[in-house]
């Protein structure tokens, strides 16, 4: 049962990876769940990369100074930028974690390692963190994500980097939001009467004004 309202509803999930972080509110009174990445999809071997030395992009922390100076050399950071970089990537709970950089313009698919038994009758909408934008200019690839209640794989997520300099995003990192909504069925009639005479009728988008 959920421990924040009295609805009874209750979520089923299924990890596909040890490291896979289960949902949680941050607060009572939140709208929706924290999403965090377990690792990278791979869409060539349909598998989470979670550690591999042949993929470029997933650095270990025993290789972030040689990293760090390559990645300071190829782009123009401010003072301020850069140590924003290093101490991103330096916040670590282990001596071993793998972090991704997402270049300008990039999209990498992540994978939260989590397979949910959505009850029918019922969506998951998958919606950016507020921070993720702000903070870090990166937005999801999709805009909202919709997970019908029939999806049985695990949950992805497309992080687009919309600025002009490289993002860093940590394993474990909450990088989406989660809510459970239910779904309306409707019956599609095709009719020839449309009554148009509305206060905006045919104006079109932005007949209602600026401001």
């Amino acid at each position: 049962m959920c421990n924040n309202c009295n609805c009874g509803l209750k979520l089923r999930v299924q990890k596909t990876v040890p490291s896979a972080k289960i949902p949680s509110y941050a607060y009572d009174g939140d709208a929706c769940m924290d999403l965090s990445i377990a690792g990278i999809y791979d869409p060539e071997s349909s598998n989470i990369i979670i550690a591999n030395d042949e993929t470029s992009f997933i650095i270990r922390h025993d290789e972030l100074s040689s990293f760090v100076k390559k990645l300071l050399k190829e782009w123009d950071f401010s003072l301020e930028q850069e140590k924003k970089l290093i101490n991103s990537i330096e916040k670590k709970d282990t001596g071993f974690c793998e972090f991704v950089v997402i270049l300008p313009g990039e999209t990498i698919v992540f994978d939260t390692g989590l397979i949910f038994d959505i009850p029918n009758g019922y969506e998951m909408k998958i919606y950016p963190r507020s921070s993720l934008g702000i903070k870090k200019n990166l937005e999801l690839a999709n805009t909202v994500g919709v997970i019908d209640s029939t999806f049985r794989d695990s949950v992805r997520i497309a992080l687009r980097n919309k600025s002009n300099l490289p993002v860093v995003i940590n394993r474990g990192e909450r990088v989406a939001q989660m809510q459970l909504q239910k779904v309306l069925k409707i019956d599609i009639e095709e009719v020839s009467d449309i009554n148009i005479d509305t206060i905006r009728g045919t104006k079109g988008t932005g007949s209602s004004g600026v401001l």
